[in-house]
């Protein structure tokens, strides 16, 4: 496999688990959660998925 293909797989993995995250956040919030430091996690897990993405993108220029 080609590394600009490795790191197309890698950028799509990680949107794959920001969406995720997201969506957790959302349902648990509809819920009616209350547990914040779940949701300071997910946020925080999101912000590492998207600086990781974009040292991915920028491997792939």
């Amino acid at each position: 496999m080609g590394i600009k293909k490795k790191i197309r797989k890698s950028i799509e993995s990680f949107d794959k688990r920001i969406k995720e995250h997201e969506e957790k956040i959302e349902t648990y919030k509809q819920s009616g959660g209350v547990n914040y430091a779940l949701l300071d996690y997910w946020e925080k897990e999101i912000e590492t998925f998207k600086k990781i993405k974009e040292d991915e993108e920028k491997k792939g220029e």
